[in-house]
């Protein structure tokens, strides 16, 4: 196919990154929760220093996921927090860059709220995997706001009686409009590979947002600190400075500053941040070293972050699974194109991901997520080196088989059927460690 053909199905490949490939600011389900906080405020209508009350209802993987990462801005973390900071100053038209501009002023009130009791957080009585219900109250008035589905899709806002904004519930298992059932990593690739390439500038947004916060955590103390870490041993000379470690280097160190409350935004992949940066950062440092042309990193990267949709699509938006082996399945095949592998390549890194790190839970967004990262980074070199040298694992073992899009749909299967119990034993565990009042209340 000519590089200026564009079939159809490629334009609809396009919106659906743009969907899906946009800015966060902060951890997306404090955020989300922050998101549909400013919306009832919103909606209520008064002073926010005036609201009286205050109500947040989430799902169980929203509260798995909110309960122990720093908010953007702060020191604070948990539920009540996000929620807070959501009721005192959220711009609900910056969508999940709702908290940008926090001040002194913003946070005290926030803090007096908090500590007054005057936020509740409850688990909401239902099975919907990402799901917010906001309500903020004066006097006999109240502002409803509720997100299903994604973090950032109002399903409803309402002022007392008064429906203000209505929208359909998204059907998380079909996506939006995008017929995925339609779509394949053959599909994805040929996208990649052989779309205009003015088509895919865009997806250097990613880079110029992921790349800054990755500096800044370089330069200063966030986490757990894996990245600048590995930065002080390379100098020293107890780590190699090869490509591998490179690109790991720099994706953990903005990992490190995003989980630690950098107010920094970064560009999101399927709802996750964290995710947006796996996809992204070693692919554009993979690209530097090997003196790629700016074409190959586009479409390098429009490789991974495709790649990463299109396997989420088979799990659950939030599940047991954590997303940084998804994300890292899409560098794996981003790594075999700016090598010069082909499609056959990239299926058997794909392959090699699922065989080998399938495992890795998501106990919520937090700190450590940047190992979670380094170890998905590690497995995504190797899974790209083997495919390169023509190596596999093979169809008879475990949960991979001979055709690639059966061993993603095997990786569905499990996350979706598999490890929902697992799911409900995480937050079980994550719940007993807590105190105080409020669900999930740290602070």
């Amino acid at each position: 196919m000519e590089k200026n053909e564009m079939p159809s199905s490629w334009t609809d490949y396009i919106k659906l990154m743009n969907q899906e490939i946009i800015p966060a600011l902060g951890c997306t389900e404090p955020v989300a929760v922050a998101l549909a906080a400013a919306k009832a405020a919103e909606a209520l209508g008064c002073a926010r220093e005036e609201i009286a009350e205050m109500e947040i209802l989430v799902s169980r993987n929203i509260l798995k996921n909110a309960m122990s990462v720093i908010i953007p801005g702060t020191t604070l973390y948990g539920l009540e927090y996000a929620a807070a900071l959501g009721f005192a100053a959220g711009d609900p038209g910056k969508d999940l860059e709702v908290l940008t501009g926090l001040c002194d002023k913003d946070i005290a009130l926030a803090q007096r709220w908090v500590n007054g009791h005057k936020v509740k957080v409850s688990l909401a009585e239902n099975d919907e995997t990402i799901y917010i219900d906001a309500l903020a109250k004066k006097g006999g008035a109240c502002g409803r706001a509720v997100i299903q589905g994604k973090h950032n899709h109002f399903l409803l806002v309402e002022r007392d009686s008064e429906t203000l904004l209505q929208n359909r519930k998204l059907d998380e298992e079909k996506g939006e409009e995008i017929d995925f059932s339609a779509m394949s990593l053959r599909d994805i690739f040929d996208f990649a590979s052989g779309a205009d390439i003015k088509t895919l500038e865009f997806i250097e947004k990613t880079n110029l947002l992921n790349y800054a916060i990755s500096q800044e955590g370089l330069k200063n103390d966030y986490g757990l600190m894996i990245g600048k870490g590995m930065q002080a041993r390379q100098k020293k000379g107890l780590v190699g400075k090869d490509l591998q470690n490179l690109a790991i280097m720099q994706t953990t160190a903005a990992i490190d500053a995003r989980m630690a409350g950098c107010s920094m935004p970064v560009m999101s992949n399927s709802g996750s941040g964290n995710q947006g940066i796996t996809a992204t950062v070693p692919v554009c440092v993979v690209a530097a070293e090997t003196g790629a042309s700016e074409e190959q990193k586009i479409r390098a990267l429009t490789l991974s972050h495709m790649t990463a949709i299109y396997i989420k699509h088979h799990l659950d938006r939030l599940s047991a699974l954590c997303g940084a082996m998804v994300a890292a399945s899409g560098v794996s095949c981003a790594v075999v194109y700016l090598l010069g592998g082909g499609y056959g390549a990239v299926e058997k890194a794909i392959t090699n991901m699922i065989a080998n790190i399938t495992g890795i839970i998501c106990d919520g967004a937090k700190a450590d997520c940047a190992l979670k990262v380094y170890a998905s980074l590690q497995a995504a070199f190797e899974a790209a080196y083997l495919a390169l040298d023509g190596v596999c694992a093979a169809g008879i073992e475990g949960i991979v088989t001979g055709d690639v899009e059966q061993t993603i749909d095997n990786l569905g299967t499990l996350t979706m059927e598999g490890m929902k119990i697992t799911d409900k034993v995480i937050l079980d565990i994550m719940l007993s460690k807590t105190s105080g009042d409020g669900v999930g209340d740290g602070r």
